[in-house]
């Protein structure tokens, strides 16, 4: 069954069908705003192709993974270094800039700063009656060259007791 229609009419005859005249002036004038609108947003980023949700979303990942790697990878105290250095607005950057005896004496500062940090962890520690030191040197740590002792766990504290009350 074939339905006719103004519409097919006017294609089958190679004609354009009404309302295109009226959906292409439309069209015309999303293109324009469009366009208006995207060279107004893209001129700070006209050499960077347009990424993705999901390209962005792995580009920060990626970012993130990479700083935390470069984080770990440093021992406590250049990242105490780094956070003192922070701190006073600088990097290490500036620092090799300066001139030797202004950057001595902004290490000598730098060491000031991590020994006020050391002393006041330790201050710290000593109030609330934890070790000061990494866990692996910390009170009731196993010593791998060491034998555990009886009191070394809460079921050994009991059953030692109970061994010394007997006695």
């Amino acid at each position: 069954m074939k339905i006719s229609s103004s519409y097919t009419q006017t294609t089958a005859a190679g004609g354009t069908p009404p309302s295109a005249s009226k959906a292409g002036s439309f069209q015309s004038v999303l293109d324009t705003a469009y366009a208006g609108t995207a060279t107004s947003t893209d001129d700070a980023q006209a050499d960077t192709p347009p990424l993705n949700r999901a390209e962005r979303i792995q580009a920060d990942n990626e970012a993130t993974r990479a700083e935390f790697f470069e984080y770990m990878r440093k021992s406590p105290m250049e990242r105490m270094r780094d956070a003192v250095l922070r701190s006073m607005g600088l990097t290490e950057e500036d620092l090799e800039a300066m001139p030797p005896e202004k950057r001595e004496q902004v290490e000598l500062e730098i060491a000031q700063r991590i020994r006020e940090r050391l002393l006041r962890n330790t201050e710290q520690s000593d109030e609330r009656g934890t070790p000061a030191g990494p866990p692996d040197q910390s009170i009731g740590a196993v010593d791998a060259g060491r034998p555990l002792s009886p009191w070394s766990s809460a079921a050994g504290m009991v059953s030692g007791a109970a061994d010394q009350a007997k006695t």
